[in-house]
């Protein structure tokens, strides 16, 4: 018998004016998945993506292996190139389970979002390009920015970096945020996630920074508590 997960809504760490929305199925959503964390397994994917399904027609799943790339490269001290064809074949690893999951399920318009592709876009690329120009403008922002890279380094007990393995982690940061924001573009205003909201997409989301060039103050963090049943 294949284990069993829970998975039930964190109502402390869920925030957004479109929770009732998405509960009653009137939204459409994206479920965010971290490569670094067990959720990307099996046995949780189901048991994620099930819960979501029950809820709305139309999912989006976007996986984080091309984004973290970055922290390959820093921490496993790898060259770009050969980091980027690591995460590929991880890509097609997790697509391929996503497939088995999803085989049996009918009626249902499920899609996984193209990180790697998305980046080479043109919509893409305006976004990061003015956070980028805004973060050499706004302390605050650059200071949340450092604190999402201060988060890295503690996993991986890696306490100092040089000037350039800063700046990939910085990159980092704002490439997930920026693709948040041209996913939120797109229309996917809910983001399911089993965890804890990015602290910097918050501040955003909550117009914190009243000059930041993209208000994205629909967007609604639906945090999951995923646990084991039986």
């Amino acid at each position: 018998m294949s284990k069993h997960f829970d998975v039930k809504m964190n109502d402390l760490h869920t925030n957004g004016p479109l929770v009732s929305d998405f509960l009653s199925g009137q939204v459409s959503c994206f479920v965010g998945l971290s490569p670094t964390t067990p959720h990307v397994n099996a046995g949780r994917l189901r048991a994620i993506v099930d819960w979501t399904l029950e809820r709305t027609e139309s999912v989006m799943i976007v996986q984080g292996y091309f984004v973290n790339r970055w922290n390959l490269m820093v921490f496993d001290h790898l060259p770009m190139e050969v980091c980027e064809e690591l995460v590929r074949k991880q890509v097609g690893k997790f697509q391929r389970r996503l497939g088995r999951i999803v085989a049996d399920k009918v009626n249902v318009n499920l899609r996984v979002f193209d990180w790697e592709a998305e980046l080479k876009t043109y919509e893409y690329a305006a976004i990061k390009n003015k956070i980028a120009v805004f973060s050499l403008k706004n302390e605050r922002f650059l200071e949340l920015v450092d604190q999402s890279v201060k988060r890295f380094t503690l996993r991986q007990d890696q306490l100092e970096l040089s000037s350039l393995e800063l700046n990939c982690l910085r990159e980092y940061v704002i490439e997930e945020l920026a693709m948040f924001i041209r996913i939120y573009q797109m229309g996917y205003k809910v983001e399911i996630y089993p965890g804890e909201d990015m602290e910097i997409m918050a501040a955003c989301s909550a117009g914190n920074f009243v000059d930041f060039p993209f208000p994205c103050a629909e967007r609604t963090h639906v945090s999951l508590r995923v646990s084991d049943g039986y």
